[in-house]
């Protein structure tokens, strides 16, 4: 069982979308789509110039779906925090994001790997 950050830009209604139809898209140059198995973790991060924000997490429920140009994955057990997670106020605690200063390239390529550490650290962060 691996842990990811599954990254999207957009607003609110866009995350919503997605979470609420049970499929992630996943998109042709995604980073390590091909690595996705049924049993993972994924936390929901939402990018962009006015969120920067954990919004929740999820099972991954299936292994990479292929119809035609399209991927996606589904998704189970997905919980929405009622209170998303700033990212500001746990990027100290993540050891996978090494330079500070720069976070943001750690977030690119639509599926980032998580060590199982920073996966509990941003859990352990939602109720705070």
């Amino acid at each position: 069982m691996s842990n990811w950050i599954f990254v999207m830009t957009g607003n609110n209604a866009d995350f919503l979308t997605r979470t609420i139809s049970g499929k992630w898209p996943i998109f042709k140059r995604t980073v390590n789509r091909n690595d996705l198995e049924k049993g993972d973790n994924a936390i929901f991060y939402l990018g962009g110039s006015n969120n920067k924000k954990i919004m929740g997490h999820a099972v991954v429920g299936s292994g990479l779906e292929v119809n035609g140009d399209e991927f996606t994955v589904d998704l189970s057990d997905v919980h929405i925090f009622d209170k998303p997670i700033l990212m500001s106020s746990i990027l100290e605690s993540l050891v996978f994001i090494r330079n500070k200063k720069n976070w943001g390239a750690y977030l690119q390529g639509g599926v980032v790997r998580l060590q199982k550490k920073d996966y509990v650290t941003i859990l352990s962060k939602k109720n705070s």
